[in-house]
């Protein structure tokens, strides 16, 4: 998950769980420069979840959005990491 190294680097436990924003709140605090890409980072967790299931389809303006947003939360949590 999006944030797993940075909670295990802080010895925190984290569920296996698709909503980004649970996981994100779970963090208490410790990735800050996420919460503006919050309404975003919901987008993607149903993005990512109804995407596997047949017949569920995304078109590619929210497929382009939901790349988009992956990449800014990559970018974010490889810099908090310390990672170029």
């Amino acid at each position: 998950m999006f944030c797993g190294p940075i909670y295990e680097e802080h010895h925190l436990a984290f569920p296996r769980i698709h909503d980004l924003i649970a996981l994100l709140n779970l963090s208490g605090g410790l990735i800050p420069e996420l919460d503006p890409l919050k309404p975003r980072l919901a987008h993607l967790s149903i993005f990512g979840i109804a995407s596997r299931y047949p017949g569920v389809r995304a078109d590619r303006k929210a497929a382009e959005e939901a790349m988009t947003t992956a990449e800014d939360v990559r970018t974010v949590v490889r810099a908090k990491l310390g990672l170029p």
